[in-house]
């Protein structure tokens, strides 16, 4: 039994921040911000880093999302960080460490109630649009979380993105894909000097993929920080307009 069933059959066994309370299920859809397509071809759904302002992610979308592309950047819970001395920022799930390793835990529970809400937000881009023409995608920790769901969510997407990412519990991995979902491709886009996720990290974690069959494709880039650089975004534009064919 992996530990993400363990979770789910005695939720007690793994304690975080986030899911010391209740979130509200219709919390990611009231609070997003949402770019409307001219005409509606395919969405995105972009996760943000943590403590990242999805002001200035919206503010990005708005320069280089493709004209007939609805983009929904929903915000992560405002939860106290274990590596930042219990500095409540917007985050997806608790970390341990500033930089990533695997000597670090990672917070099961977490990561599986995040995971809850960004179904139902899929589900929601469901009723607008056929499951093939969303992508989800983000950055960092938001990249993780959007290979976790994308990876596993009950209906086959159209692709994942992940900008300065890695997987998240990689021991769940090849189960952790349904078949529906083995064929869903997945772009990974990390830097060298990434301060944050370790470039070896990132590699390990993201073999679990090639291992299980994903068409996975992962882009180093030597120069690139812990950011979302301006290249960064233009290949993620390239790639989102090639794999749903819109512009």
């Amino acid at each position: 039994m992996t530990e993400m069933e363990k979770v789910k059959q005695n939720p007690s066994l793994y304690s975080s921040p986030m899911t010391e309370g209740e979130i509200d299920s219709s919390y990611l859809l009231d609070d997003a911000w949402v770019k409307e397509p001219r005409e509606h071809k395919g969405t995105l759904i972009w996760l943000h880093g943590i403590g990242e302002l999805y002001q200035d992610t919206s503010k990005m979308f708005e320069m280089l999302a493709p004209k007939n592309l609805r983009v929904v950047v929903p915000r992560a819970p405002q939860i106290p960080v274990t590596a930042l001395e219990e500095k409540e920022e917007r985050a997806w799930f608790d970390l341990e460490g500033l930089v990533l390793s695997d000597d670090l835990d990672e917070d099961y529970r977490g990561v599986a109630d995040s995971a809850d809400k960004i179904f139902e937000l899929i589900d929601a881009e469901c009723k607008r649009i056929d499951a093939s023409r969303i992508l989800i995608a983000g950055f960092a920790q938001g990249g993780a979380m959007a290979i976790h769901c994308g990876l596993s969510y009950k209906k086959t997407l159209g692709g994942v993105l992940c900008s300065n990412g890695y997987v998240v519990l990689p021991e769940g991995y090849p189960d952790h894909i349904p078949p529906a979902n083995q064929k869903v491709p997945v772009l990974a886009i990390n830097g060298n000097s990434d301060e944050v996720v370790p470039i070896k990290f990132a590699r390990k974690r993201f073999s679990v993929l090639k291992a299980s069959g994903v068409p996975f494709e992962f882009r180093e880039d030597f120069h690139l920080t812990h950011h979302a650089s301006q290249e960064v975004m233009f290949q993620l534009q390239r790639w989102i307009e090639i794999t749903l064919g819109i512009e």
